[in-house]
């Protein structure tokens, strides 16, 4: 499965798993989904993201990602 796919079809299976395994906030398991698939021409092109019905802005999205991945949020380091 390419990366596109992903960023289209499964962002949120992928925001609900991490939310529940780490138990974060799924607006944080959806923002550190998001900027996993950082690359892709779907996370390029947003500039807001639907988050649970909830427009969040892009920088907050990646405020969020970048946050977790350096371990400034919750007790888990995501890789």
């Amino acid at each position: 499965m390419d990366h596109e796919t992903m960023a289209n079809k499964y962002v949120k299976p992928i925001a609900e798993f991490v939310s529940n395994l780490y138990q974060i906030p799924y607006l944080d398991a959806a923002s550190i989904a998001w900027r996993g698939l950082s690359a892709t021409n779907a996370y390029k092109n947003m500039n807001e993201f639907n988050i649970n019905g909830t427009m969040v802005n892009k920088s907050e999205v990646e405020r969020l990602g970048v946050a977790h991945l350096i371990s400034q949020l919750g007790g888990h380091k995501c890789d």
